[in-house]
């Protein structure tokens, strides 16, 4: 005999107790399981339901090339509570690497990073003197901050 629970019980039922309890509080939860064969032998002893990590979504993504005589720069921008920065690469016609380039920004939002790469780019182009150059960028404002410049940070402006 075995005390419970403060009264007197054998062990088997201790254990149904014990084990209804758990699966209880485990079918409730919605974490995901983390992947050790330990873990998985206890949710299962308990028969407590597994609810795996989901899967990422993978996205295909396609690189169009730009016309003959044309450049073409994709650029990005980041930024954390502790630093921003932005970025490009040039390619030719034929798929060619031309330049890249790397910026750190210092302590700044996303779109102010994002446009300052697409900024970027277009001095980079003056700077080689090529007359045709395809800006490809990922956020929609920094298009859209090219036919309204009131929405580009005033710091920016005069570059």
């Amino acid at each position: 005999m075995l005390r419970f629970q403060n009264t007197s019980t054998t062990w088997r039922n201790a254990i149904t107790h014990i084990k209804a309890h758990v699966q209880l509080v485990g079918t409730w939860t919605n974490h995901t399981f983390r992947n050790s064969s330990d873990n998985f032998r206890i949710l299962k002893l308990f028969d407590i339901p597994v609810h795996p990590p989901r899967t990422t979504l993978t996205k295909e993504i396609f690189w169009t090339p730009p016309l003959e005589n044309w450049v073409k720069v994709n650029t990005d921008g980041a930024a954390n509570n502790v630093s921003s920065a932005c970025g490009g690469i040039f390619r030719s016609s034929t798929c060619d690497f031309i330049v890249g380039f790397s910026e750190n920004l210092g302590l700044h939002n996303a779109f102010y990073a994002e446009i300052s790469g697409a900024m970027r780019a277009i001095e980079v182009a003056q700077q080689h003197q090529w007359q045709h150059l395809w800006l490809e960028t990922d956020l929609t404002p920094v298009v859209k901050a090219f036919n309204n410049q009131a929405s580009i940070p005033w710091i920016l402006r005069n570059r």
